[in-house]
């Protein structure tokens, strides 16, 4: 690639993570002036990209790298410098560009179809982590619905003893019932301890590998784009603390009981009727 433009599109793009087709600079033209302002403008036609956007305003942090026009030509402008200066890589090495309202700042728009493979939204690392662990949390799922299945027994216990034994003194039927029940509360036992050991071995895997996850992205901020005050930074920390929280075994067994809240007021409404208004009370 000998064109000066096409070198700085393909850094630009580097830069930010950004793959291009082999062939996207198929349709560049060869006659393009380096030192001209229009170049970038029309390039991105002649290859059909978005039309690219003039900088007017003084850019913050992160939104480098842009491209900027020096004396020597276009150059890929990288971060600021001194609250003044523009650090920018040129052709023949790096250059220090004073920024004022005159200097010409371009951000390029990449078209749609570039790809962006270091682009990753935080709620698909959490989702990926909740994925490559789907078998576990199925068998967690099943035990959380054996164990609500068997709350009710007690209850149909209770019902059954001032029912059936109490009236007829049936002792046969209460050493039946207490046997069963008895081996209900046993297969509820086991099955919350089980639950509670992979759910929370789960979750401390999960939660482990988030945080290395973000706090490594948190190490890679380039320092001038880093919030000024340490202050900011650790409000953003605490913010991660409060999602992180989610992932604690107390918040994921509210969240696999809740819907079995609506099961007990069903029994409790074919048994009782009217009765299950009572706990919406």
């Amino acid at each position: 690639m000998s064109q000066p433009h096409l070198e700085l599109i393909e850094a630009l793009a580097r830069r930010r993570g950004i793959s291009l087709t082999p062939d996207w600079a198929a349709g560049a033209p060869d006659d393009l002036d380096f030192d001209d302002p229009e170049a970038l403008i029309e390039l991105a036609a002649a290859l059909e990209w978005p039309e690219p956007r003039r900088v007017s305003e003084r850019p913050r942090a992160n939104a480098f790298p842009l491209l900027i026009l020096t004396p020597s030509g276009w150059a890929l402008a990288e971060q600021w410098d001194t609250p003044t200066t523009i650090r920018a890589l040129a052709i023949g090495g790096v250059e220090q560009v004073v920024w004022d309202r005159d200097c010409l700042l371009i951000e390029m728009r990449f078209p749609a179809m570039a790809e962006r493979p270091n682009f990753v939204r935080a709620r698909s690392i959490f989702w990926s982590a909740i994925m490559r662990r789907k078998h576990i949390l199925f068998e967690a799922v099943v035990a959380t619905i054996v164990v609500n299945t068997l709350a009710l027994a007690t209850s149909l216990y209770s019902m059954q003893v001032y029912d059936r034994v109490i009236p007829r003194g049936g002792f046969a039927t209460l050493w039946v019932l207490t046997a069963g029940i008895s081996f209900a509360l046993l297969v509820d036992f086991v099955m919350r301890v089980i639950r509670a050991l992979m759910v929370g071995r789960e979750a401390m895997s999960i939660d482990a590998e988030v945080s290395e996850y973000f706090f490594d992205r948190m190490q890679a901020v380039r320092l001038d784009a880093r919030p000024p005050g340490i202050g900011t930074m650790a409000a953003q920390l605490r913010g991660l603390e409060q999602v992180r929280q989610i992932f604690s075994s107390a918040s994921i067994f509210v969240m696999a009981d809740l819907p079995f809240a609506l099961l007990f007021l069903v029994v409790m409404a074919v048994i009782g009727g009217v009765v299950a208004i009572v706990p919406l009370a």
